[in-house]
């Protein structure tokens, strides 16, 4: 079994580096796999260009892990990006780069997410009612009002908050009692409103922020009209 890995690192250096492949790493390390390396006192993303089992190079540092679940490129693409680079007369990773995706080739990549705004989970304190010196999440800008349970969930309604509440704030807190969690760009394309009155309610301690993953759908908001099986002619139905 090999244990060096040759890799060509994300800088145009236009040479291989020889890295040894760690026991847990060993038989996982494949042509095309995407790398994390030492690479001087930094460390970089590279790609694995060819596996052997010996170097001429001594005191091999060993890789740092494996940067996906499966190859980027093959055989076959890989030897694509070295006639390339020699062709234009370019840097072999510079080549490797030039057949990846463009999600791929981007420095920060990763999966889609999307800001949500939910309603700030009520705590202990702002349960209890009726007692002056409880400060609950409206307390803190409110004076410690007489927090008073409603019949349409969380946050419940105080003594003054409607006063202390704009159209806009007590509309987005109205949708999230009705719905749930949504994300913001749908909330606030639903209310025809900015993110600014949400960033409000999170400051006074209403909602909370957070961020979701979000799965990509190609199809997502097209509609797919489904097909008719077609007659045959009689030649074809024989």
């Amino acid at each position: 079994m090999e244990t060096i890995a040759r890799v060509v690192v994300d800088v145009a250096r236009d040479r291989e580096f020889d890295y040894e492949i760690p026991a847990e790493l060993r038989g996982a390390v494949r042509v095309g796999a995407r790398v994390l390396v030492p690479f001087g006192r930094t460390e970089r993303q590279g790609y694995v260009v060819g596996l052997a089992d010996r170097s001429e190079a001594r005191n091999l540092r060993p890789l740092l892990s494996l940067v996906g679940k499966k190859p980027l490129v093959d055989e076959r693409i890989l030897e694509l990006a070295r006639w390339m680079a020699r062709y234009y007369c370019a840097p072999v990773e510079q080549a490797i780069r030039t057949v990846l995706p463009a999600a791929v080739r981007r420095s920060v990549s990763g999966h889609k997410e999307q800001v949500t705004v939910a309603l700030e989970e009520p705590t202990p304190a702002a349960l209890t009612r009726g007692h002056p010196s409880q400060e609950g999440i409206l307390g803190k800008s409110l004076g410690s009002p007489e927090l008073i349970p409603s019949s349409e969930g969380w946050p419940p309604k105080a003594a003054g908050v409607g006063s202390k509440l704009t159209p806009k704030q007590q509309s987005i807190l109205d949708l999230l009692r009705a719905e749930g969690a949504l994300s913001l760009a749908v909330l606030t394309a639903r209310l025809d409103i900015t993110a600014a009155p949400v960033k409000s309610l999170q400051k006074k301690g209403l909602v909370r922020l957070g961020r979701q993953r979000v799965a990509r759908d190609p199809l997502a908001g097209r509609k797919v009209v489904p097909s008719q099986p077609l007659t045959l002619m009689p030649e074809q139905a024989a």
